[in-house]
């Protein structure tokens, strides 16, 4: 068995957006709101993957304010229809738990505070795929700490969403023009 059975395929799942951290109207989502990703189709990838993990990533909420704690969650739908109009969760044995980044009373003594901006992550669990449906999604949420009511002091958090797909059935072709995994021989 080749080591590239193994590689992974990232597929991009989730549109850069925002979080806002009050629901005045600032166009973007609302903490703690559910945020459905795009619709992959699992027969388009080319190969049949048989492991998945949706990574959900975010980056910002600057604030002054002690509750600086940021919660990220990412989880998997599948369903038959190419809308989504059937999706539930898929194997929620899978789901990761909740990260919490930073705290809800953070001081200047503690090790990692700042005023500026923090990266966030979504915790990683390898979904097994082989009695998905043909469609899936990424669904996440980010809470923050809803330090404000007003649209023009509201803080965000920017965040895009991946799936990578895993474990395929078989290796990918040979690259016999650049002589990667090429078996020729000079004569």
């Amino acid at each position: 068995m080749s080591i590239a059975h193994f590689l992974g395929k990232p597929v991009h799942a989730m549109d850069y957006g925002n979080i806002f951290d009050c629901n005045t109207g600032n166009g973007g989502s609302t903490s703690g709101g559910a945020i459905n990703g795009d619709i992959v189709d699992r027969l388009a990838l080319g190969r049949h993957f048989h492991v998945a993990i949706p990574v959900l990533h975010g980056h910002g909420l600057a604030s002054t304010a002690a509750n600086k704690k940021v919660q990220v969650d990412a989880k998997l739908q599948h369903g038959d229809e190419s809308d989504g109009s059937d999706m539930a969760d898929y194997s929620t044995g899978y789901q990761p738990a909740t990260i919490t980044h930073g705290s809800s009373a953070e001081t200047t003594p503690m090790a990692l505070w700042s005023t500026g901006p923090g990266d966030y992550n979504s915790g990683y669990v390898a979904y097994d795929m082989r009695a998905a449906k043909r469609y899936i999604r990424m669904v996440g949420t980010i809470t923050m700490p809803g330090n404000t009511t007003s649209t023009a002091a509201a803080q965000s958090v920017q965040y895009a969403g991946a799936i990578v797909f895993g474990g395929g059935d078989e290796n990918p072709p040979l690259n016999t023009s650049t002589g990667v995994n090429s078996t020729a021989t000079s004569t």
